[in-house]
């Protein structure tokens, strides 16, 4: 792995084993008492989003970012309620392996609104000729962490997609003040060879079920917008 010059967020050393090691409990809770969960994310949700909605609102109302895909004119924006169909529409059309490690949420209608009306679940569409080709977010938490997740049409591969969005991603935890963060099966090697492409990253801790939990460090590229000419 490279090296690359981080910058600190405000944050001892201390304080982020005890965040790292929080986040670990909050995991194993998901998976061994997800009821549990269900609650602690209802109330962590309604905190982040009191506590950090003027760093959120900066950071979506710098997040339309326009250029080129292949060409074709494109545009990265945060998605609301009213993108629910078109995002549903591009993950029908997605091949069930394409799928296999990407549960951030349900993809039911019902569960995509919810996402898209919650303010601490911060999400993206890239659109190339005004169709949703590309999803990402970042999940927010009151620990300042920024979980985030990418997901690109096949049809899009090879393009660089990923890559951008893991620019844009970071970009917008710099914004927010978030450090950015993934949970990522160690078998899906596809994500963690394509995350590792753009900057190096750091294993936190072994998780349940084979996931890792990995922290990706800012750096001076992150305080600005990503160029979108793909």
């Amino acid at each position: 792995m490279g090296w690359v010059q981080s910058i600190d967020l405000p944050m001892r050393q201390n304080e982020r084993f005890m965040m790292d090691y929080l986040d670990r409990v909050v995991y194993v809770i998901k998976q061994k008492v997800p009821f549990v969960y269900t609650l602690l994310e209802k109330a962590s949700s309604g905190l982040t989003s009191f506590l950090y909605r003027g760093g959120i609102r900066r950071a979506m109302e710098a997040g339309t970012l326009t250029g080129t895909v292949g060409g074709k004119q494109a545009v990265i924006r945060c998605l609301t309620v009213a993108d629910s169909e078109p995002l549903t529409e591009m993950l029908e059309r997605q091949p069930e392996e394409h799928l296999t490690y990407f549960h951030l949420h349900g993809f039911d209608r019902d569960s995509l609104r919810r996402i898209l009306r919650r303010r601490s679940v911060m999400t993206y569409g890239l659109f190339v000729d005004n169709r949703l080709c590309a999803y990402a977010l970042l999940k927010l938490f009151p620990t300042r962490k920024a979980y985030l997740g990418r997901l690109v049409s096949p049809e899009m591969a090879g393009k660089g997609l990923g890559k951008f969005l893991s620019r844009y991603l970071y970009w917008q935890a710099y914004l927010l003040g978030f450090q950015p963060c993934s949970t990522i099966n160690k078998n899906n090697l596809a994500s963690l060879k394509s995350h590792e492409a753009v900057r190096p990253f750091h294993v936190v801790s072994t998780l349940p079920n084979d996931f890792l939990l990995i922290r990706f460090e800012l750096t001076e590229s992150d305080k600005r917008a990503p160029l979108l000419d793909l």
